[in-house]
């Protein structure tokens, strides 16, 4: 017989028993959020031009600006995965978040002042999740973007962050660095609608070989199922549908939704007896 529902926790504890699943940016799903994506493109991409002609809806970009995004919106809405995709794209990138070491910050931040490479090798320094850094990691960010004012423009990396809340609302933030953030151009990320969820769904069932066109809705049942079960971390239930697919290959057996709740059972169950009892 199989567990009782999940709780919203306990649902949200069983997702992280999963490995995660590689963010790649040809797996995003830009949803409401094609001004903010497009102007992030714009400015990983060197394409000056369009980033300086972006935000029109944004905190009104000017020349006079530095290289600076802020991407807010609240958990679930995709910040961390597009910052860890474009890490992979931009391989001279420095990616940190709340549990970073500081001296990568500070490496990163001496290295800047040496980096002649041309612009097809530069990378940005992305930073997620800056509302819940700690005061020494508040202080290595500060001190990076206080160093670009002394820096030829060629030498001047961009800096992507991430936070839940837009520069105003940061009280967590030590005031001068919250001021930084002020200039930095700003859009709210939007959630995937329940749509875009299933479309991403699809794709990911037939990355995985379950149907031979994302149009077919085979597992749309199983797919509501999920949807309904468990919180709408894109991220988390692509890695389910992953694990699902392992099992039913080491089990030769077909891909349903009973062999989808035994996976959660079993998930539930490990995260059980891991919980201690109080």
């Amino acid at each position: 017989m199989g567990q009782p529902p999940l709780s919203p926790m306990h649902a949200q504890l069983t997702l992280s028993l999963l490995p995660p699943v590689r963010a790649d940016l040809a797996d995003g799903m830009v949803g409401h959020n094609q001004e903010a994506l497009a102007s992030l493109a714009a400015l990983l991409e060197g394409r000056e031009a369009e980033w300086l002609g972006s935000g029109s809806s944004g905190s009104g970009f000017s020349a006079n600006r530095p290289p600076w995004l802020l991407l807010w919106g609240e958990p679930g809405c995709g910040k961390s995965f597009w910052l860890e995709a474009w890490s992979h794209a931009k391989p001279n990138s420095l990616l940190m978040n709340p549990d970073s070491p500081q001296q990568a910050l500070v490496d990163y931040t001496a290295r800047q002042q040496h980096d002649d490479r041309n612009e097809a090798q530069q990378g940005a320094l992305l930073a997620d999740d800056v509302d819940r850094w700690p005061a020494e990691l508040q202080q290595a960010l500060f001190a990076h973007m206080a160093a670009q004012a002394s820096l030829p423009s060629h030498q001047v990396r961009p800096v992507v962050m991430t936070s839940q809340a837009p520069a105003a609302r940061l009280q967590s933030l030590r005031e001068d660095l919250r001021t930084r953030l002020g200039l930095a151009l700003s859009f709210e990320l939007h959630r995937l609608s329940e749509t875009d969820m299933m479309s991403a769904m699809r794709q990911q069932a037939l990355a995985l070989g379950w149907v031979a066109s994302a149009e077919q809705a085979d597992f749309d049942r199983l797919f509501e199922y999920l949807l309904t079960r468990l919180p709408r971390h894109l991220g988390a239930l692509k890695a389910l549908m992953k694990k699902a697919d392992e099992k039913a290959l080491a089990e030769k057996r077909s891909l349903t939704l009973p062999l989808v709740r035994s996976l959660m059972d079993e998930l539930f169950e490990t995260l059980s007896e891991s919980t201690p009892h109080v």
